[in-house]
């Protein structure tokens, strides 16, 4: 066995060695394919990544080293033809197949590397290695497979140049993808790291092949004579490898093709029943309409809102859920949209009524929107029930009534101020005109005229404050003086009320006008003094 490779790098000094040419146009083609099945292997990887099944990765994987590996494999037979040695040239078929596989094989290694994005130095150095040794064992192996008359035998040197070339090209290669692929990220710019790699790539493939066609030395034999090279052969071997290399690359760009699509469609099934079960848990009732008016689709809440079942609206007009005068007018809204892109209705929100499946009409509020697919023109209304708010809005507003009117009616001012010390209203009765000749307009926040605190009598002002402070319920009486400058005497009853949530403070409280009493009492108080006073003796009528 050691004889044996030592007689493939030994020359007889005394022998005559045989120079072969190459055809330009075929060493192009040659160097072009190892590119262009490098790249394809790397996209098919670069798929692979983005499904999610193990089981689709492995195909995928091994597709691409079926790709990349026969790309390795053809390139090696294309440049073989592209050389003439003047002499008859034939290939063992069982051996030429065999040489096949050390270049699938390393594509196997290579690709899985890829696919795990290691960033360790080890595991590139190792993939590099790998490949670069099955690119050199594709390439020998079918320089083997050769039968001819001059002897194959190989400069040493060269021969090891051509196993460092494609170990250190393929190292290469597989750094600037991973590179690449970190500097641009893994998604928009991904094939253009692939196709720097496969540059790279396809470059150590064809530098292995001629760096190891130029370590190969033809040895003539004794009475060999020379002549051209049949082209019979080259033909069929041409004929054979480009058969090949096309069904892998139609194997390549199919497998592609079928998962993209399959990923495509069931991303696009899994969008579908997305929105589907958006739309059927959706409170909101949604309907979808075409650019006529006649309904695509319904949602469950349409049922219950309007008690019409999709089946029973699916390619009727959209009228059919509208009471008079909308039922009429609605194609024309569309109509005039589409022509003239002004919008009423559309891309606006409003309450109208719909027509119940029993007639009746539902209050709703409408929203229409409007998307374009394709060739046409579609509207998807949302409808949401407001019977409940506008219930609850009409007994706000009889509270409200009933409220205003019991505060209008009671004799005094009821009021809900800030706790400051110009007691700043923000709730006061209308009853305080009467009272102190003010408007309730001139003491309500944001932007009062004058507060009520400014009414106050000088001399019961601090004491108002000191009664006030303890944040305790408290009734005083006190003097305000009126816009006419007139002195009222004023009872209030307050109570300091605080927000739970955001710790605020109000003071809610009830003020009457008791002039009138303090009057009266006034009076009681003078004529009591009076009765209360000795009598003076009259003097007798005979003192002088």
């Amino acid at each position: 066995m050691l004889d044996w490779i030592t007689s493939q790098f030994t020359i007889p000094s005394d022998s005559i060695l045989i120079i072969g040419i190459y055809n330009s146009g075929l060493v192009v083609l040659s160097v072009f394919i190892a590119i262009f099945a490098s790249f394809m292997a790397l996209q098919v990887t670069s798929q692979a990544q983005k499904t999610s099944s193990n089981r689709r990765q492995s195909m995928m994987r091994l597709v691409g080293s079926f790709a990349l590996g026969g790309g390795i494999w053809s390139m090696h037979f294309i440049g073989m033809l592209a050389f003439s040695l003047c002499t008859p040239i034939r290939y063992g078929w069982i051996l030429t197949l065999l040489s096949m596989l050390p270049g699938i094989c390393a594509s196997w290694v290579v690709l899985n590397f890829i696919q795990n994005q290691t960033k360790r130095i080890a595991p590139l150095l190792v993939g590099g290695v790998l490949m670069g040794a099955g690119i050199g064992t594709m390439h020998y192996a079918g320089m083997a497979a050769m039968d001819m008359a001059p002897l194959l035998r190989y400069d040493l040197w060269m021969f090891l140049l051509s196993i460092v070339v494609a170990v250190c090209l393929s190292i290469l290669s597989l750094w600037i993808r991973s590179f690449f692929i970190k500097l641009w990220g893994k998604s928009d710019n991904q094939w253009l790291a692939n196709l720097v790699a496969s540059v790279v790539m396809g470059t150590a493939i064809a530098g292995m092949h001629y760096t190891g066609m130029a370590a190969a030395r033809f040895v003539k034999p004794p009475g060999l004579e020379l002549g051209e090279q049949t082209a019979e052969i080259s033909y069929y071997l041409a004929f054979a490898v480009s058969s090949v290399t096309i069904v892998l690359i139609s194997l390549v760009l199919g497998a592609n093709l079928i998962y993209r699509y399959k990923d495509i469609s069931k991303r696009a099934s899994e969008s579908e029943r997305r929105v589907r079960a958006m739309m059927e848990t959706a409170v909101d009732g949604i309907v979808t309409i075409d650019s006529k008016g006649i309904i695509k689709s319904t949602n469950q809440a349409v049922e219950r809102l309007l008690g019409w079942k999709e089946q029973e609206l699916l390619g009727k007009n959209v009228s059919l859920l509208m009471p008079a005068p909308y039922k009429v007018e609605h194609d024309g809204y569309l109509e005039r949209y589409l022509e003239t892109g002004e919008a009423r209705i559309i891309g606006k929100g409003r309450e109208v009524d719909a027509l119940h499946r029993n007639g009746e009409k539902v209050s709703i509020r409408l929203a229409i929107g409007h998307v374009k697919l394709a060739n046409d023109d579609f509207f998807v209304a949302f409808i949401s029930d407001i019977r409940q708010r506008l219930s609850m809005e009409r007994a706000l507003r009889e509270n409200e009534e009933k409220l205003r009117s019991l505060i209008t009616n009671i004799p005094g001012i009821a009021y809900r101020c800030v706790n400051d010390e110009a007691w700043s209203m923000i709730f006061i009765s209308d009853a305080v005109e009467a009272i102190t000749g003010y408007p309730a307009q001139d003491f309500l926040l944001p932007n009062p005229k004058r507060t009520f605190a400014s009414l106050f009598h000088p001399d019961d002002k601090a004491r108002i404050y000191q009664e006030v402070k303890d944040k305790t319920q408290f009734t005083l009486e006190y003097r305000i003086i009126r816009r006419d400058g007139e002195v009222r005497w004023v009872l209030e009853h307050g109570n300091w009320v605080t927000d739970e949530t955001s710790g605020d403070e109000w003071l809610d409280g009830f003020i009457m006008d008791i002039t009138e009493r303090r009057e009266m009492e006034l009076s009681c108080v003078k004529q009591k003094n009076m009765l209360n006073k000795p009598p003076q003796r009259a003097p007798h009528f005979w003192q002088t």
